[in-house]
């Protein structure tokens, strides 16, 4: 056998280990082979249960069943059209310095001011107002508007195409924030109408809010979705306002009531997570693309570059496991929600835990997140952390609404009854359908009567009841509402 070996020693130890180097690369190639197809048939085991639970999750599928609203249904293109007619000759842009002369072109008012008395203290009408409701010509325009919003209530559906792609990245999408200060002014408003003892107009203001939130809030884009339920959280605040300043009729009320109700029968979260599914998938699929042409070398000689340059080489096998773990914890969190299971929880536990590792074990390291994780989870683990907050957000939203909404119905029984509910049971049927839930502990809302009327709360994001009282729903340990007697409702600061 030797004879087939040069006699030349240095001959010889070099094609040693040339020998070496093929037997080290062909063993690696074959790991790399190995890890691959095993990644590949984790994806393609998830792909198939996937398209057995929900034949329409691609991107593309889900923009094509995009609702076909006709325009004059469209709640978003009403509102597009106001903000067009309007900005005509006054700017949404919001100022509080803006210049106080008759010629000003602003149709600012400012934020609503946060500086207002405790409740159930009332604050002047002049806490509210902004100088440039004093010249008549801004002030009839405004009122006008004012109207035109308040028959938003008979819109509340909307469609608005997503801002995804070509549109976000030439600056083309719809302006969000635009929408947002509009049905925030139908929040200030109400809180005007009340303190003008004009009650029914308040709650009108409250209602089209709510509808133009919901035509607004496109199903699948979540960041919009976060504006419009921040709106409709922001409506139950300023209701707790208007229930402690005046007292809006009973058939008023049980008009905004039906409107939370269909705002609550939605579950805005699933076609989130859904359409984040999809575009997920779509963006990590390319990334991958993208690496499988051979990672740059390291720009910086430093460790942090070092290990990028290790993560994105070895990336490409791991791929296909990281998009099924996505599409695992995404179709997971989504078929919970949608079946309204309590594990939903468990899995807020799970994640909660995973990403407490994940961060202690980033302060230990060099302070980069991906050179923490498993490559076969480096884009689905960072994924995880936003879903985390999207389900907490969720939850919260559902407490507030619920709060609401049994506030709503007590409200009515006391203006039937000439007292307080003592229990849920007093009001369903007739002023409830059922019992509302605290999404938070899966049992009923809490309710309180206090020296001061009563409390209806859930435990919150912590999960611990803490009395409901004002000290603690102050500080969002528990979410709650607030009800006053009615000689409590007209007290000046």
């Amino acid at each position: 056998m030797l004879r087939f070996f040069p006699r030349n020693r240095w001959l010889r130890r070099s094609l040693y280990l040339l020998l070496l180097v093929l037997l080290g690369g062909s063993t690696l190639f074959g790991y790399r082979y190995i890890v691959y197809y095993q990644s590949l048939a984790y994806e393609e085991r998830m792909l198939a249960e996937l398209s057995r639970i929900d034949p329409d999750w691609t991107w593309e599928k889900m923009i094509a069943q995009s609702p076909n609203l006709p325009d004059d249904h469209n709640g978003y293109l009403r509102l597009k059209a106001l903000l067009s007619k309007y900005s005509a000759n006054y700017s949404p842009v919001i100022s509080m310095t803006t210049s106080l002369s008759p010629q000003s072109t602003s149709l600012a008012l400012g934020p609503v001011p946060n500086n207002l008395p405790p409740l159930p203290a009332r604050p002047r009408l002049a806490d509210l107002d902004h100088p440039l409701l004093e010249y008549p010509e801004f002030k009839k325009e405004f009122d006008e508007l004012l109207m035109e919003f308040r028959k938003q209530v008979n819109y509340p559906q909307g469609w608005m195409p997503i801002p995804r792609g070509e549109d976000l990245l030439k600056g083309t999408a719809t302006p969000v924030s635009m929408f947002q200060q509009t049905l925030s002014w139908l929040n200030w408003d109400a809180q005007r109408q009340a303190l003008m003892n004009a009650p029914e107009l308040a709650i009108l203001d409250l209602r089209a809010a709510l509808a133009g939130a919901h035509a607004f809030g496109t199903p699948g884009v979540l960041y919009i979705q976060a504006i419009s339920r921040k709106i409709e959280q922001n409506s139950v605040t300023t209701l707790e306002q208007i229930l402690a300043w005046c007292t809006p009729s009973a058939q008023e009320l049980l008009k905004l009531q039906d409107d939370l109700e269909k705002t609550l029968q939605q579950c805005p979260l699933v076609d989130g997570l859904r359409f984040e599914r999809a575009s997920n998938y779509q963006q990590m699929s390319q990334i991958a693309a993208a690496m499988s042409d051979g990672p740059a070398l390291p720009g910086a000689a430093s460790l942090n570059a070092f290990n990028r340059f290790l993560l994105n080489s070895r990336y490409p096998m791991y791929a296909p496991a990281d998009r099924a773990h996505l599409l695992e914890d995404t179709t997971r969190a989504i078929e919970l929600l949608k079946s309204n299971s309590p594990e939903i929880k468990a899995i807020l536990m799970e994640w909660e835990s995973e990403i407490e590792k994940m961060q202690e074990s980033q302060k230990k390291g060099d302070g980069e997140f991906v050179n923490n994780m498993p490559p076969s989870q480096w884009l689905s683990s960072q994924s995880k952390l936003s879903y985390y907050a999207m389900i907490k957000s969720h939850f919260s939203w559902q407490a507030n609404l619920r709060c609401g909404l049994g506030a709503i119905a007590a409200e009515r029984f006391r203006q039937s009854n000439g007292r307080w509910p003592k229990n849920w049971e007093e009001l369903v049927p007739q002023y409830l359908k059922e019992v509302p839930q605290d999404p938070w502990s899966d049992k009923p809302l809490r309710m309180r009567k206090t020296q001061e009327g009563l409390t209806i709360y859930s435990v919150g994001v912590n999960r611990v009841d803490d009395g409901g009282i004002p000290e603690v729903l102050n500080l969002k340990l528990d979410v709650g509402f607030r009800l006053f007697h009615p000689e409590k409702r007209k007290a000046l600061p």
